[in-house]
């Protein structure tokens, strides 16, 4: 998707978020009728979002356990690779610095 159809997705979203909440607001009923309506729904959103963070940690954490499990050997292997080549260039310069020094 790109950054313009999300942006379209995101300003639908919070419009239709905000035109609820407007809505509700406005609508002929008593205060304290619309004040429960209005918690009734949070609450209901909240579980919902509850419910779904749950879904992703489940889902998501043993994915990112695995992840972290191939991921780490590769990059000690780089960085010791790193570590190989800075120290055989230092080794290359040295003994240049060597002569430079004598003349």
């Amino acid at each position: 998707m790109s950054k313009k159809d999300s942006n379209l997705t995101t300003g639908l979203l919070l419009g239709g978020i905000i035109g609820t909440v407007i809505g509700i607001l406005i609508a002929p009923k008593p205060g304290k009728e619309t004040r429960s309506e209005v918690n009734e729904k949070t609450e209901y959103l909240r579980e919902q979002v509850d419910t779904l963070t749950e879904l992703l940690r489940s889902n998501l954490g043993p994915t990112v356990d695995t992840l972290a499990e191939k991921i780490t050997p590769a990059i000690t292997n780089i960085r010791d690779s790193l570590n190989k080549r800075d120290k055989e260039t230092l080794d290359e310069i040295s003994p240049e610095e060597d002569i430079v020094k004598e003349q």
